[in-house]
């Protein structure tokens, strides 16, 4: 069957908004209704979600708050059962045979940078400067904290991470 790129469209739009791909390791042997019952004490909070095993350890989370898929992808490291779950925003016509992980929400740690810059504007811009910045910390972008920056960022598992970064003359270790 050949879909027009319009229909193709129309269903990547709709399946887009308040979904998650979520990787729980293939030969994790714990069934899936506990794995289910996990993820719904994990990410339900204020609405409901509905969970679709796809194939091969990959769910299909679907939201029906923004809170809660916001809490799911960024509010982690998530472990179910002992396990690591792996988040990532949810991929039109994801192939659970082809498809591997590949970008995954995670939290940088930035040292050492001066109080000056602890605001949501600076802390984006470093973040687009490495990868896909999707939040700065609250409590960093406050200046409630002062030990160091968290910046939310979609990272690629198949590009080096960056050591470090220049604020002006200086090197900030990562």
């Amino acid at each position: 069957m050949n879909l027009s790129g319009i229909h193709v469209s129309n269903i990547e739009n709709d399946c887009q908004s308040g979904r998650l791909i979520c990787d729980i390791e293939e030969h994790c042997d714990v069934n899936y209704f506990v794995k289910r019952d996990a993820l719904y004490g994990e990410c339900a909070r204020n609405g409901i979600i509905q969970i679709i095993n796809l194939h091969d350890g990959y769910y299909q989370v679907v939201f029906t708050t923004h809170d809660d898929y916001n809490f799911a992808l960024f509010e982690g490291p998530w472990m179910v059962v002992d396990h690591y779950l792996i988040v990532q925003r949810w991929l039109p016509f994801f192939l659970t045979n082809v498809e591997k992980m590949k970008n995954v929400a995670v939290w940088l740690k930035v040292q050492c940078l001066p109080i000056e810059l602890y605001n949501d504007v600076f802390l984006k811009r470093i973040g687009m400067s490495l990868r896909k910045s999707l939040k700065a910390d609250k409590l960093t972008s406050i200046q409630s904290r002062g030990k160091y920056a968290r910046i939310c960022m979609e990272l690629d598992l198949y590009k080096p991470l960056e050591s470090h970064i220049y604020v002006r003359v200086h090197k900030l270790n990562l």
